[in-house]
């Protein structure tokens, strides 16, 4: 249900909703997800100083750090390229996508 919603608020660049989806649904959040949403963000330049996109970043590198085994390559592909269009470089991201 959620990479449903997740999708739907793509598909309409609504950036917003998928925010405050990632937000209230912080703890449920899988590697599918994140991956999800941050090809939502992958245009969207002023998110780089949106504190909801902060900590969602935080809390995939977390996830990464805690269980790498999770995220498939085709995630962490999407995940980084969706940093690389936002010209984000997240030091601690990349060190953990290079021990992965």
């Amino acid at each position: 249900m959620l990479s449903a919603d997740i999708t739907s608020c793509k598909k309409l660049n609504d950036v917003p909703g998928v925010l405050i989806l990632s937000s209230n649904n912080f703890q449920n959040l899988n590697p599918i997800h994140f991956a999800n949403i941050f090809g939502t963000f992958a245009n969207v330049m002023r998110l780089k100083t949106d504190s909801r996109f902060k900590g969602l970043l935080e809390r995939a590198i977390d996830w990464l750090q805690r269980d790498p085994d999770s995220f498939q390559v085709r995630q962490i592909a999407s995940i980084t390229h969706s940093l690389g269009k936002l010209l984000i470089f997240d030091e601690r991201f990349f060190k953990t996508i290079v021990k992965v």
